[in-house]
């Protein structure tokens, strides 16, 4: 919840109501303090640091959701949206900064956090909100590990969803298109420079160099166009997904005109 979806999410639940526990990177970091200041209810809002790659910080979440429940609350939703993305193609880089890293924090985490969880949500009858992205639906090249990653993530929640209707426990899916965040910024870029730098000189040659640059030149100039400019709209839709009294499997947040074309690439030839 240090930034994006989930610093603007924490926010509004913290509004709607809910008691928040956010999980945040760096707790002590820019992001989370002005968190901590931006809140309605601050006596109704914890910060507890979470990486999502650790089994300690996950015992940890669990164990004060844990002493939240036993005091009186109940645990009606978690919210799985840490999430990095890579860009390169698919042999570039190390096997680790491609796919391990990415997988650990973009499927692992997700996996991880619910199934410890659970038992928690069987009691309340609670919600699953998994936020993968649009590109869980179809594949772009350039991007296909963070792809695959999001593929993941709605086969586990539409597999999760199947398993946990005898206990009355909902999962919901977000797809978000491309959105302003921290995960489509100039960092991006920043990291394919070393990512090709790690990539093994055959591979480079067979390439070139000028491939490399074509990529990030259109990463660079595609963005900014694609990229909406209210990321609210998918803090909205998990507070709708968590309060709505029938909530949808799925909720796509994109623009009316991306709809079809969504639709569209989704059957284009392989």
């Amino acid at each position: 919840c240090d930034s994006g979806f989930g610093y603007l999410t924490a926010k509004a639940l913290n509004k709607n109501g809910f008691k928040v526990i956010a999980g945040c990177l760096f707790p002590d970091g820019e992001g989370a303090q002005r968190l901590k200041l931006e809140v309605e209810n601050v006596d109704e809002f914890e910060i507890v640091v979470l990486n999502v790659t650790s089994d300690e910080h996950i015992d940890n979440v669990y164990q004060r959701i844990d002493q939240l429940v036993a005091n009186g609350y109940e645990l009606w939703g978690v919210v799985n949206n840490a999430g990095i993305v890579k860009l390169g193609e698919i042999e570039w880089g190390t096997f680790d900064e491609m796919y391990g890293n990415m997988f650990n924090i973009n499927i692992n985490g997700v996996v991880k956090m619910t199934r410890k969880l659970l038992p928690l949500l069987r009691k309340s009858k609670g919600r699953i909100i998994n936020v993968a992205s649009m590109l869980g639906r179809f594949t772009i090249p350039g991007i296909v590990p963070y792809c695959m990653s999001k593929h993941a993530v709605v086969a586990f929640s539409d597999g999760l969803r199947r398993e946990m209707a005898k206990f009355d426990i909902d999962v919901i899916n977000i797809e978000p298109s491309f959105y302003g965040t921290n995960l489509f910024d100039d960092s991006t870029v920043e990291k394919q420079v070393k990512i090709w730098q790690n990539t093994p000189e055959n591979v480079r040659n067979d390439y070139g160099d000028q491939y490399n640059e074509k990529l990030v030149t259109l990463w660079n100039k595609s963005v900014p166009w694609i990229n909406r400019k209210r990321p609210e709209d998918v803090a909205d839709a998990i507070v709708e997904s968590l309060t709505t009294a029938i909530p949808e499997p799925k909720f796509v947040c994109c623009s009316t005109l991306a709809r079809p074309i969504i639709a569209l690439a989704q059957g284009l030839p392989l």
